[in-house]
């Protein structure tokens, strides 16, 4: 760029000539400093990841084994209990609960709340440090959903359904097993989706049960850990080792 006027022409015309180059410099580089800017703005983000889909037959690997529920509850070892757990749970005839609304708060993988959800399949399994007095025990199940929302849906209604029963004992009656009234405690959710709900016995024993629930794309994570003074954490450390398993 030329930084004096041609030889003869008038200095007028020279400083002219400077000043059109100058404005023309200037609007170049405003366009540039545009384009750039548009292009920024424009720049389309990665697109979010696929959402988990999980398989029935793939729900066994994902369950925890007898090793680590066993260092989970903090026991040398459990035993594993021989019931089915590849079903929805059925109750035996003539048994009986009070309120009837609330048996999901005492029994994961109930299967008239589930499959009036849409669930599809589930599979999981039950462990005590002692079988016929357990002073520790752990319930798992995984069930899936056709999506994610139904799983989610399924959990947010569960929620509800908690809070009108907080507050209450909750009263079982099953031929031929023995059991004990519970007080219901009041549902909360962690800030990384856990569900929790606790259940202490009145009779001041120490011992209790906690219900801790997760969904994880199209499954949910359905648990219950029983024992003396069992607390909403420990109950969410099993829900967590079983998510890391997942997708």
């Amino acid at each position: 760029m030329p930084t004096t006027p041609r030889r003869g022409a008038p200095l007028a015309a020279g400083l002219a000539a400077l000043l059109l180059l100058s404005a023309c410099s200037t609007s170049t580089h405003g366009t540039a400093t545009t384009s750039e800017a548009a292009a920024a703005t424009t720049t389309s983000e990665a697109p979010p990841p696929p959402p988990v889909i999980i398989k029935p037959a793939d729900i066994p690997r994902f369950l925890l084994d007898a090793p680590q529920v066993a260092t989970l509850l903090g026991v040398p070892t459990v035993q594993s209990r021989p019931d089915d757990y590849t079903t929805f749970s059925e109750f035996p005839t003539g048994s009986t609960f009070d309120p009837p609304d609330c048996v999901t708060v005492a029994y994961p993988q109930v299967g008239a709340n589930y499959t009036a959800a849409g669930a599809q399949a589930t599979n999981g399994s039950s462990f005590g440090d002692n079988l016929q007095q357990p002073t520790a025990r752990f319930e798992q199940a995984v069930v899936t959903f056709p999506d994610a929302t139904a799983a989610q849906g399924y959990l947010d209604a569960l929620s509800q359904l908690w809070k009108g029963c907080a507050g209450k004992t909750f009263t079982q009656n099953m031929p031929g097993i023995h059991t004990t009234p519970m007080v219901i405690g009041h549902p909360d959710t962690t800030p990384t989706g856990i569900l929790n709900l606790a259940l202490a016995s009145p009779s001041g024993s120490g011992w209790s049960s906690v219900r801790a629930l997760a969904a994880v794309g199209n499954a949910v994570i359905d648990t219950q850990t029983g024992g003396y003074n069992i607390t909403a954490d420990a109950a969410n450390k099993f829900v967590d080792a079983i998510k890391a398993k997942m997708p």
